[in-house]
């Protein structure tokens, strides 16, 4: 029996999308991965503090992009894209990508950059919780325009016509 398909598969098995981002943003989307507010309803003895801000609870709402840090990110590589007033709350930005101001072309890269963003997030926030290791907002961003970049290329070569339309929509930025 076929499971019914929901609004937002379109969003994340999009093939414009590196695999292990689809995965890590498909498994935040169904509010999955072990963030601190999910481990310490399991029953595990942590503090519930952002490893990105210091500030608030850690949740999955409020790394993405409600957190002062991450939503450096999510502003920086967005606006890229020339967009200065992205929506910061998870289902706000859902909403956003069936705007219809994007065509099929930019809604690809925006995704590619709202999966990059989410990827690079969670592993700098790893990277604090087990390593104590830190990046600047910045090179997270830069992370993100690079690696959709290469995304598009890697396509292109591919001969996938929405890899060739993905590197000409990028050279222009």
């Amino acid at each position: 029996m076929a499971k019914p398909s929901v609004s937002w598969a379109r969003f994340i098995w999009n093939q414009a999308i590196i695999p292990k981002y689809r995965i890590t943003s498909w498994l935040f989307t169904l509010n999955r991965n072990p963030t601190m507010d999910r481990m310490i309803s399991w029953g595990l003895d942590l503090e519930n503090c952002c490893l990105l801000c210091g500030s608030a609870p850690e949740s999955r709402d409020h790394l993405f992009f409600v957190c002062p840090y991450s939503s450096l990110v999510w502003k920086a590589v967005i606006g890229v894209l020339g967009f200065t007033n992205p929506p910061l709350q998870w289902d706000y930005v859902f909403e956003w990508f069936v705007s219809p101001s994007f065509n099929r072309i930019q809604l690809a890269a925006v995704l590619q950059l709202w999966h990059g963003s989410i990827y690079v997030i969670w592993q700098e926030r790893n990277a604090r919780y087990h390593n104590g290791l830190t990046k600047s907002h910045w090179m997270l961003s830069q992370d993100v325009i690079k690696h959709a970049k290469d995304k598009s290329s890697a396509m292109r070569n591919c001969g996938s016509d929405l890899g060739f339309s993905l590197v000409a929509f990028w050279s222009t930025f």
